[in-house]
């Protein structure tokens, strides 16, 4: 695991070992269904539902230009997102410490992946149309954050607000002195 931020530079920089190159998991061509699994079990099946496959399409036209693509995930075990970068562009990790670095001109627009066996994803494929804003709010803040840790930690912090203001208290607390 290269934590560093300067590590997703020498990856992308063309090094190797033992003949074989170094790849970032946040980069598209990073193909992780190579690797065997330990748990034989926990591979879950390739078909994918009728509904999350047109919840996939769905969420594709909602986000348009803001991705390159929305696609099933098999690397995904646990999380129901990942934002990646596309084959072509640069690691999303060298793309934030470029852009940090005043060095970015533009972004490269990223890759959605869903993994369509996660509970979140398949209950969201079956929202009716009547919760069709709802569809809409939660692919725009995938996007924006990536995440569902960080969606959640962001409604959190807003249901907070709302909460201790609705009280007549200031939030957050002043601090202290």
């Amino acid at each position: 695991m290269l934590a560093d931020p300067v590590d997703s530079f020498w990856v992308s920089s063309g090094a190797s070992f033992d003949g074989k190159p170094f790849k970032s998991i946040t980069h598209g061509s990073a193909d992780l269904g190579l690797i065997p699994l330990l748990d034989t079990n926990s591979k879950p099946s390739s078909e994918i539902d009728k509904s999350v496959t047109a919840f996939l399409s769905f969420i594709k036209a909602e986000l348009g230009d803001a991705v390159s693509d929305v696609r099933p995930s098999d690397r995904l075990m646990d999380s129901a997102v990942c934002l990646i970068a596309p084959e072509s562009g640069p690691d999303r990790q060298l793309e934030k410490l470029l852009a940090g670095a005043g060095r970015l001109k533009a972004a490269a627009k990223p890759v959605l992946e869903v993994n369509p066996h996660h509970s979140l994803i398949k209950a969201l494929a079956s929202l009716g149309d009547d919760e069709h804003s709802f569809k809409q709010d939660v692919a725009h803040c995938w996007t924006r954050h990536g995440s569902w840790t960080e969606i959640g930690r962001k409604i959190q912090e807003s249901l907070a607000t709302d909460w201790h203001m609705s009280l007549g208290e200031a939030w957050p607390p002043p601090a202290y002195e």
